[in-house]
């Protein structure tokens, strides 16, 4: 008789419920490749094409060693053997799956939008004469939102020229408009 330890039966429920929805994991990949693809064309080169028709940049493999650990599988769990205990413990495992995929298309749905957004960014030199415009546009508001400073005079120090000759009348000590009557 095949004996499951607790934690290979967890193990079990998550795996096997993943395998029922492993596109979800392609089409985040995806996604974020298309993402970082229109990153790179953005900031760096804006003549990057496409390959094979994806929005994806090459890949470069890893170095010799890297990820050299050997992953265990855990064995594919017989139903129809477990107890009750151990249903309930595959079922623990199939709810966390089921949670794992609600996530991940909450983040499938998040990462469309910004792959949306990142679809239509300018390129570098757009963005540069963008940016430069908003200043210059924002510095032009700043300038015409200065109050205007005035420097206060008195009424007494304004001489007043008699239009259409060289005379001027010597400066009034009071102003008129606050002259009693």
């Amino acid at each position: 008789m095949i004996r499951y330890t607790p934690t290979e039966i967890l193990q079990a429920g998550i795996d096997q419920t993943r395998e029922t929805f492993a596109d979800l994991y392609v089409a985040v990949d995806r996604v974020r490749k298309a993402i970082d693809f229109h990153w790179h064309r953005v900031n760096v080169d804006p003549d990057v094409q496409p390959i094979d028709g994806e929005e994806r940049l090459r890949e470069h493999g890893a170095g010799a060693g890297f990820g050299n650990e050997i992953a265990l599988p855990t064995p594919y769990v017989d139903l129809s053997r477990l107890t009750d205990a151990g249903l309930a413990l595959f079922a623990i495992g199939a709810h966390t799956a089921f949670l794992e995929r609600d996530e991940l298309i909450a983040e499938h749905e998040r990462l469309a939008e910004q792959l949306d957004w990142a679809r239509n960014l300018p390129t570098n030199e757009e963005w540069r004469r963008y940016v430069a415009t908003l200043i210059r546009n924002h510095d032009a508001y700043l300038h015409r939102q200065q109050p205007l400073t005035a420097t206060p005079v008195a009424p007494s120090a304004w001489p007043v020229r008699v239009p259409g000759t060289d005379t001027i009348l010597p400066a009034v000590s009071h102003h008129p408009l606050t002259a009693a009557a």
